[in-house]
């Protein structure tokens, strides 16, 4: 599977040029990269919304915290649940 969990662009690159991933994952996640950064991009003066945004984002995909070190994910949870 293809995602937050690459150690690098560099090992991704390598994972693609070997034919080790799918064309749709990789489209999939470029796809992905690009939301994130188009939404931290449209709330950069609005930290409060964004906040608001990545919460959902989090509740509705919580896997990805886990591309997070452990403590600080442990921290988002708890946020969440409070």
């Amino acid at each position: 599977m293809l995602g937050p969990s690459a150690t690098s662009w560099e090992t991704l690159l390598d994972q693609v040029t070997r034919g080790d991933v799918d064309d749709l994952e990789v489209a999939h996640a470029t796809d992905e990269q690009l939301q994130y950064q188009y939404m931290v991009a449209e709330y950069r003066f609005e930290p409060e919304e964004l906040k608001v945004e990545v919460v959902s984002l989090l509740r509705c995909r919580p896997q990805l915290l886990s591309c997070f070190e452990p403590d600080f994910a442990e921290g988002v949870i708890r946020r969440l649940a409070a």
